[in-house]
């Protein structure tokens, strides 16, 4: 089942973004193989990273699955779409007009490459191009 879209932005920790970033990185994981790769390296607990997964499972950002007797977890959501939901929030929370929310997009591709602000009129023009579903 492909990641889906988030419905709201949960906040994330600092460990909990790390190991929902670990997680799409390497597709799926036990405790045990996320602690090993992330967690042991900054002297995390076992127990603290199964928490921490336990917290990601609650907020709806991994789906697990039982498989012997341990859980095998996996992101429910994309990179993607949960950076969408994080800006989507942010903006709405600080405006209540489309202009500012752009500035502010403008103010952070200042900080891309000219590959990266080739890519992102690429993709413009894509979504553009995209037949309109009720947006003006």
């Amino acid at each position: 089942m492909p990641p889906s879209e988030p419905k709201h932005a949960p906040r994330l920790g600092e460990l909990e973004a790390c190991l929902l970033k670990h997680l799409w990185t390497v597709e799926s994981g036990t405790a045990k193989s996320v602690h090993e790769a992330v967690g042991r390296p900054r002297g995390i607990s076992l127990n603290t990273v199964q928490s921490t997964l336990d917290r990601l499972h609650t907020k709806q950002l991994l789906r697990r699955e039982k498989v012997s007797r341990a859980f095998r977890y996996r992101a429910s959501v994309s990179c993607g779409s949960l950076l969408a939901a994080m800006v989507s929030e942010a903006a709405a929370r600080f405006s209540e007009d489309n202009s500012t929310a752009m500035a502010a997009l403008i103010d952070a591709a200042q900080q891309l490459d000219h590959a990266a602000l080739d890519e992102l009129e690429r993709m413009i023009a894509a979504r553009r191009a995209e037949p309109e579903n009720g947006h003006d």
